[in-house]
């Protein structure tokens, strides 16, 4: 009865910290909006762009390279629910920090026996300001994070029975990363850096290392072969230091 308890307790104070989440970033953006940055606005266009049938452009219609896809076409995801493409990077934002904070809080429990010390921790995340500053403003960053917590929770569930499901799941985690920012490609090396230090037999490492490269980094090269072809470079040209 009392494991069914905890059990039920590592579930609900997450679920109920995912839902304050949430509403936080939906009572600041419609009281206040959502931040804006350059970058904000080159996402919101993209999304426009998308949903008129222009492609991956950006304000001015020249080919967006700079950014990765994903996260400019989950805002564009809005205008198949006839929202409008501001007021869904609101919901899309609120959800996505709900369940950052949802899956996070429930990784918490899954560690710290001690209730009030998981409690702790779960508020810490809730309140943190770095976290919630980046779930207000319309930033990749918040796609970015939420994929990060997903693959190294996996990553830590998976570690000491890691089955080539198990690599699969990780490769589409990573490739959803990369696709939202091009530093994704950080998790894709910390990966088969950290696969090398498992105790397990070098030809399974190999052929692990092989199916999550082939599945994190095939997207990416996809897209940067795009980029290539419409605008001459991988990345877009970069401002040089003064």
């Amino acid at each position: 009865m009392r494991g069914k308890q905890s059990k039920n307790f590592s579930i609900f104070i997450p679920a109920i910290a995912g839902i304050v989440a949430a509403f936080m970033v939906i009572l600041v953006s419609v009281k206040y909006g959502l931040a804006m940055s350059p970058d904000s606005a080159c996402y919101l266009s993209i999304a426009e762009n998308i949903l008129k049938g222009n492609g991956f452009t950006i304000y001015d219609y020249m080919p967006a390279v700079h950014w990765p896809l994903l996260y400019p076409l989950a805002l564009a995801l809005g205008g198949l629910f006839n929202f409008e493409i501001s007021a869904w990077a609101r919901v899309l934002n609120a959800l996505l920090f709900g369940l950052t904070v949802y899956f996070s809080s429930r990784w918490i429990f899954s560690k710290i026996e001690n209730k009030i010390l998981g409690i702790v921790g779960v508020l810490g995340l809730l309140f943190s300001l770095p976290l919630f500053y980046v779930a207000k403003s319309v930033w990749s960053e918040t796609l970015f994070i939420f994929l990060i917590a997903l693959f190294l929770i996996r990553l830590e569930k998976s570690i000491l029975n890691h089955t080539v499901k198990d690599v699969l799941i990780l490769g589409v985690l990573a490739a959803m990363a990369c696709l939202t920012k091009y530093l994704g490609v950080a998790l894709v090396f910390s990966y088969l850096i950290g696969l090398f230090f498992l105790k397990a037999d070098l030809r399974q490492k190999l052929i692990n290392a092989v199916i999550f490269s082939a599945v994190s980094l095939t997207p990416l090269l996809f897209w940067m072969w795009r980029n290539y072809l419409v605008s001459g470079t991988l990345t877009g040209r970069r401002a040089g230091s003064a």
